[in-house]
């Protein structure tokens, strides 16, 4: 029933066979099973009273009867404790307990939209922090849904089987109760009440990023992931920021510098910044093949679901360089072959062997020009692996454009199939295109100063078609050529051709072995933030007028 509220009802093989496995993958990892809550019963007996002072202290709940929920003719849903092991920052674990309301009991509509943080957008704050020498901090709020605003609609739960309470009695939810459909409605909306109280400004591209500038000048940057709050600034912006937090709410832990977040570690230290999963890498990807020819295809499909769920939580972050394999895989849930099953384990092993590989985010000038560079390339549609895309984007100073500081990878197949060359660079052309136009304005926004974009393409055909303005002979490419070439005639973007070995984006759209003199080079800009000299390039167009001011681009 959630596929049209998760969005993927175009792609329901994505939905059905990978994204559970998705979420299981990563997060039974925590999740006991019920002889471990039986094994452990005296520490999460010990977190059930812990959650129950909580809702006590946060007055979430009032003690009322049955009689009064059939007055006001409302539906009592019920409720259950979910157990979980949580981490301290030494790695050891405790128990944690929540009490969790049956919110698919709840039929009454209510508003229960909730913005939540794009991936780029924690590395353009490490990116910012690291460039000025600003701490970053993460402060985890406390039962951030009990902290929300007060609970408007009138609703009714009855106790875990575990809470006894008086005959005919029940409790009446005055606060936002974890696992009703509006709780994270409320906890936002007085979140970003509070940000706003203090000055900060929302983006107009990232609504869970918030700023605040003095004079112009940025000062302090806020990114918002549910209940992790992340900022950087100058030392009088984030002491006063802690300030207002501390008083508007109660605080779990605050970090500085280095944290762990959705199992990736953070540090910046030393003038950079760096992104890791060793310890989760190490922990779940020294994975052994288990099926065999002998195999049912449930017992294969299972065993797919289960690598490709720690695969892609890792190729997404950090281990780049596989996530073609990933995303070309999680195409064969349906009917996973033996071969398939061999890949996987082999992405997982190569993930494994190169666990210590970190992600590195270095100093970049942010007061000189800045370059947001897109790197496009796509694969054409064929019979075995079909038809992708990929890009790279990262930010450059205008000066030294060998240097770079990545920003976004994204490799995925297409929705239609690109049965020509041209219509799939085209294609991964416009895609890469709108996300760096994001990029670009994202930062300008920011920095209130202006930045230009570049596209790059090793497609000769695309680099010649986008800047004619002869008919392409193709119809759904010549339909489909025309923004970029409205977008280039407006010059707002550089238009840039390279050749293929230099093409960065080159091994997210094909297999490894197929892009052996590329991967290098991706691995450089990760690990290194260095890009080669697009030799023999050819580049045309220019960056937006000088006259265009912040907000005429936004």
């Amino acid at each position: 029933k959630d596929k049209k509220r998760w969005g993927y009802r175009n792609n329901q093989t994505f939905f059905n066979h990978f994204l559970p496995s998705f979420y299981n993958a990563f997060l039974t990892q925590s999740i006991p099973s019920a002889a471990e809550v039986e094994q452990y019963k005296n520490e999460f007996e010990v977190a059930r009273l812990k959650e129950l002072e909580s809702l006590r202290s946060l007055e979430a709940l009032e003690l009322v009867s049955e009689d009064e929920a059939r007055k006001h003719k409302k539906r009592i849903i019920d409720s259950k404790f979910v157990y979980a092991w949580r981490e301290n920052m030494d790695f050891s674990r405790y128990a944690k307990a929540r009490m969790v309301a049956r919110g698919f009991q709840d039929f009454e509509e209510a508003i229960k939209e909730v913005p939540t943080c794009h991936r780029e957008s924690i590395l353009i704050l490490l990116t910012i922090a690291v460039s000025h020498g600003w701490d970053i901090y993460n402060e985890d709020i406390k039962t951030a849904y009990l902290q929300g605003e007060n609970y408007t609609r009138n609703m009714y739960v009855r106790p875990p089987k575990e809470v006894k309470l008086p005959k005919g009695k029940i409790w009446k939810v005055l606060k936002p109760l974890y696992g009703l459909k509006d709780a994270g409605r409320h906890w936002w909306t007085k979140l970003a009440r509070t940000l706003f109280d203090m000055g900060l400004k929302q983006s107009k591209f990232d609504p869970c990023v918030f700023m605040r500038h003095e004079n112009g000048i940025l000062v302090g940057l806020v990114v918002i992931h549910v209940d992790d709050i992340f900022y950087t600034g100058t030392d009088a912006f984030c002491k006063k920021m802690h300030e207002k937090l501390e008083k508007a709410f109660k605080i779990s832990h605050i970090e500085k510098n280095h944290f762990n977040y959705n199992g990736v570690e953070i540090h910046n230290c030393d003038g950079k910044a760096t992104i890791n999963q060793k310890k989760y890498i190490t922990e779940n990807m020294d994975i052994k093949l288990r099926s065999t020819s002998q195999s049912t295809e449930a017992e294969r499909k299972k065993e797919l679901q289960e690598i490709l769920g720690k695969l892609l939580w890792v190729t997404r972050n950090t281990k780049i360089e596989t996530l073609f394999t990933t995303v070309f895989l999680s195409q064969k849930v349906t009917d996973p072959s033996l071969h398939n099953l061999k890949e996987s384990v082999k992405a997982a092993q190569y993930c494994f062997r190169n666990a210590d590989t970190e992600l590195l985010i270095s100093k970049i000038n942010l007061d000189k020009d800045l370059i947001v560079r897109v790197f496009c390339d796509a694969s054409p549609y064929t019979h075995q692996i079909g038809s992708h895309i990929g890009y790279v984007a990262c930010l450059s100073n205008t000066e030294k454009l060998t240097h770079a500081i990545p920003q976004a990878f994204i490799s995925r197949k297409p929705k239609r199939k690109r049965r020509s060359s041209l219509h799939a660079e085209l294609y991964a052309g416009l895609d890469g295109t709108a996300h760096g136009t994001r990029l670009q304005r994202m930062y300008s926004e920011l920095l209130n100063k202006h930045v230009q974009l570049e596209l790059i393409t090793d497609s000769k055909s695309l680099f010649d078609n986008i800047k004619s303005a002869k008919a392409v002979k193709e119809m759904t490419v010549n339909m489909d050529i025309e923004p970029l070439r409205e977008h280039f005639d407006n010059k707002d973007f550089i238009l840039t051709w390279t050749e293929k070995d230099l093409q960065i984006a080159d091994p997210l759209t094909k297999p490894s072995n197929k892009a052996t003199k590329t991967t290098p080079l991706l691995l450089n800009l990760i690990v290194k933030n260095e890009l080669p000299e697009l030799r023999k390039s050819v580049s045309t167009g220019s960056s937006l007028p000088a006259r265009i001011c912040q907000t005429d681009v936004c």
